[in-house]
């Protein structure tokens, strides 16, 4: 029998891979950057290394599986994740369900 799961909203830190800010990209990933050649950056993960091309984000998870990270194409990257500063906006009568008492 199958059962409905909901993914789990987490917080994440980003930096969108330009090919020309390395040196973004290095302070953001550490030694996770191993190196960038000819605008490809090539970032270590737990899925072992990954190429971050112009436009890609690179994205930096801190959970229970310790500091990794992630490359997400840019349109995965839009559909799956909004500005953390966005939630401000969002009017209160979408995230609260409103519970009435059974009669």
């Amino acid at each position: 029998m199958s059962k409905k799961y909901v993914k789990k909203a987490i917080e994440v830190e980003a930096v969108e891979w330009k090919g020309d800010n390395a040196k973004v990209l290095q302070k953001f990933c550490g030694k996770a950057l191993n190196h960038y050649f000819d605008k490809e950056a090539f970032i270590a993960t737990l899925n072992g290394q990954e190429t971050a091309n112009p436009g890609d984000f690179v994205v930096r998870y801190d959970d229970e599986l310790g500091k990794h990270f992630k490359v997400y194409k840019p349109d995965y990257f839009k559909a799956q994740f909004e500005e953390a500063a966005n939630y401000d906006k969002i009017p209160i009568e979408r995230v609260l369900t409103k519970i009435t008492p059974e009669n």
